[in-house]
């Protein structure tokens, strides 16, 4: 299982790594992320190219040689199983203590004539606890920003934008203002439709001023025509006969000449004779 390791910004600028070229360093530092608390990991190409190179071709055994060869890595084998033993890991990494023990085998004493690992990537280790005030690195995630990948077990999100500033409401009055209407007409529309308990909302108003149009009327005459009359809202049928098109006194009222179909016709006349 991967894991989430620190890179130190002299990862990059190791001359060595960098000669080994792209496909090299992603690899080394995958190998950090591969490997368990004391560096070590199978020596498994393939698996590893799986991890790290999933959609890539690699020749991720070639490169482990190469890394070797510059004393990045060391390969070696126990009882039959190969091991990675990634040099110097302890010195840029301090696990978590939660992170379970090694349970593969040491490399065995060190040939005289291998390379030392006191002069391996220094770029990547030197003075490390000095720079942290003595303290040892700590591959805690929230504790560095140039880390590979969160590993911290509560979600940090992102900052939030700053909101931009909602835009200034208008009021009703400001809105009939705009409209043409005047102070006064505005005033006393307003304190009629809170007197009947009416909001006033953009929808409100645009529907009177599109009936206003309807009506050849501006907006201030039609309100002016509101308040005179007691009405909340305004449609255009209430000033303009159905058929003419000349102005109405007001909304419909009920027609007197109706219910003819109710009246009895031969009231007051006997024998078929009006008397």
């Amino acid at each position: 299982m991967a894991r989430a390791r620190n890179i130190k910004p002299g990862f990059y600028k190791n001359y060595k790594l960098a000669d080994l070229g792209p496909h090299a360093q992603l690899l080394f530092a995958g190998l950090w992320g591969l490997a368990d608390r004391e560096g070590r990991l199978e020596d498994k190409p393939r698996l590893i190219k799986a991890e790290i190179f999933p959609y890539y071709d690699c020749d991720v055994n070639g490169v482990l040689t190469e890394l070797e060869r510059e004393c990045f890595i060391s390969r070696y084998e126990v009882e039959g199983q190969a091991v990675i033993q990634v040099m110097n890991f302890r010195k840029h990494q301090t696990p978590h203590n939660t992170e379970k023990a090694s349970t593969l085998p040491v490399k065995p004493a060190a040939n005289p004539h291998e390379c030392s690992t006191s002069d391996i990537h220094r770029e990547l280790t030197a003075d490390t606890q000095k720079s942290n005030d003595g303290k040892p690195p700590d591959s805690l995630i929230h504790r560095f920003t140039d880390s590979l990948i969160p590993d911290s077990p509560k979600k940090h999100s992102p900052p939030a934008d700053a909101a931009e500033p909602a835009a200034p409401k208008i009021s009703p009055k400001a809105r009939l203002l705009e409209a043409g209407v005047t102070e006064q007409t505005a005033t006393d529309w307003l304190a009629l439709r809170k007197a009947k308990k009416a909001p006033v909302t953009q929808t409100v108003v645009t529907k009177i001023w599109f009936e206003a149009e309807k009506a050849g009327l501006t907006m201030e005459a039609a309100l002016a025509l509101c308040c005179a009359r007691g009405w909340q809202g305004f449609e255009a049928k209430w000033v303009l006969a159905p058929s003419t098109g000349s102005p109405r006194a007001g909304p419909a009222q009920p027609s007197r000449h109706s219910n003819f179909e109710n009246l009895d016709y031969s009231e007051g006349i006997e024998n078929g004779r009006i008397t």
